[in-house]
């Protein structure tokens, strides 16, 4: 969070300029747009299989990081979730389509939009997760580009992180509630 805001602070962006303006409406490309994001997710699980598949066959392995908010230290709990659902998508937003986003925009839309999301993705330091940021980053990429505001990419991102993240940490595991809100996410 410290580097994030040092980076902020220290580029000054124009924040006026595309960054937090204010968003044109199209109430329809917002929704289909936040079910893309959805779908984003399942796509880059379908990717995580095949490279996880072709891992295993070439005789290696890697194992997901585990994230628990049962460790019961609340305090803990209180800052993860305000990272994780709040913090961390305003910021990375701000960042990687605000700030790189924008920045790269001169050589291309869409180059910009596939070079954020390629760099969001490698921010994520996660070999096992890399394909869901890089698909949301596109899908956030383009929202920006065409609402010419990083606001619905952090509404969508702050969603998506509480829906996917949080709702499944705070509800202690499998529970049929939760297998029940996956499956309608896929669907």
């Amino acid at each position: 969070v410290i580097v994030i805001l040092l980076g902020v602070l220290l580029l000054k962006p124009r924040f006026q300029d595309g960054i937090l303006s204010k968003p044109k409406k199209d109430t329809k490309f917002l929704i289909f747009s936040f079910l893309g994001c959805l779908g984003a997710v399942n796509a880059a699980g379908l990717v995580f299989m095949l490279y996880y598949q072709l891992i295993h066959l070439l005789g290696g392995s890697f194992s997901s990081p585990q994230i628990s908010l049962l460790s019961g230290d609340p305090l803990a709990m209180i800052f993860l979730l305000l990272y994780l659902c709040i913090l961390g998508p305003v910021l990375e937003e701000i960042i990687f389509r605000g700030l790189i986003l924008k920045s790269l925009e001169p050589f291309g839309q869409m180059s910009a939009i596939i070079a954020s999301s390629l760099f969001f993705a490698m921010f994520h330091m996660n070999l096992v997760q890399l394909p869901t940021p890089f698909f949301m980053g596109l899908i956030l990429g383009f929202v920006t580009i065409r609402t010419g505001s990083v606001f619905p990419a952090v509404v969508f991102h702050i969603l998506n992180n509480t829906l996917r993240g949080a709702l499944p940490l705070l509800m202690g595991g499998n529970t049929p509630l939760l297998n029940l809100m996956i499956t309608m996410f896929t669907l």
